[in-house]
């Protein structure tokens, strides 16, 4: 990550140069920028959620896919291609793909899974499968 010593600067044309010729990376980390989206997990009585921030992707740029105990969630995205007589002075949309994996309960109703993808939110909804009934009960013998 570049450090800018403000107090060195020996003009603010320089300082300015600095700032504006640097990358988001430059500021906060390039591993940041290639960093798989964060997730929310929660779970209530019927069902686990699972909620991945992807903004700026579409539908169908993810993969989901259930094998065994594991859940992945994947996407990619590609560069769009650049027009002859388009001229980037900078371009820093970041095009790529990520990878993500939970390990499921057994008692996940497989079936059932159902996700969706609104305003950069996946969303993935695990129906837990029915408690069968244990609560104790007395055996007639007869």
């Amino acid at each position: 990550m570049k450090k800018y010593n403000f107090e060195n600067s020996s003009s603010l044309s320089q300082l300015l140069d600095g700032f504006v010729n640097s990358t988001i990376g430059d500021f906060i980390g390039s591993d940041f920028i290639n960093s798989h989206p964060r997730a929310n997990v929660m779970e209530s009585k019927t069902s686990f959620s699972i909620q991945l921030a992807a903004p700026g992707l579409s539908k169908s740029d993810f993969k989901i896919t259930m094998e065994g105990d594991q859940l992945k969630v994947s996407a990619k995205t590609k560069m769009d291609e650049v027009k002859e007589k388009e001229k980037f002075t900078r371009r820093e949309f970041n095009y790529g793909e990520f990878s993500r994996s939970f390990n499921l309960p057994e008692s996940i109703d497989r079936k059932n899974v159902k996700a969706g993808y609104k305003e950069g939110i996946l969303s993935i909804t695990l129906p837990k499968l029915a408690e069968e009934n244990t609560q104790e009960r007395n055996i007639e013998i007869k």
